[in-house]
């Protein structure tokens, strides 16, 4: 299966093994940001396998720690430490925010 993916994606000629890897390192990425747990450390947001063997190998492969800290996906609001998850445009500026801080924003710009 996972030739059929590479062949589609060569042009004219064969894939080199370092574009392999890194087409594999994207899509493993991808994976773990996907379907990885959510959690913080009260200061950042990070990723663990939860103590899924499956997510577990997937970090190691990536030579991530378990967990892994995602600092820019922080959310923006100042103090809180949870991971971004949608973005609102504010008298400010466009912020990105975690669930609670958007609804807390949605909440005061339909108050005004």
């Amino acid at each position: 299966m996972s030739e059929i993916i590479f062949e589609a994606k060569e042009e004219g000629g064969k894939m080199s093994d370092k574009d392999r890897i890194a087409e594999l390192e994207e899509a493993l990425s991808g994976m773990l940001f996907q379907f990885a747990y959510d959690s913080n450390n009260g200061k950042v947001p990070t990723l663990h396998s939860g103590g899924l063997s499956a997510l577990g190998i997937a970090f190691t492969a990536m030579r991530w720690t378990d967990p892994y800290p995602i600092p820019e996906s922080k959310c923006q609001t100042k103090g809180c430490p949870k991971r971004i998850s949608c973005g609102i445009s504010t008298p400010d500026g466009y912020k990105q925010l975690c669930g609670n801080c958007y609804g807390k924003e949605s909440n005061k710009q339909e108050e005004k």
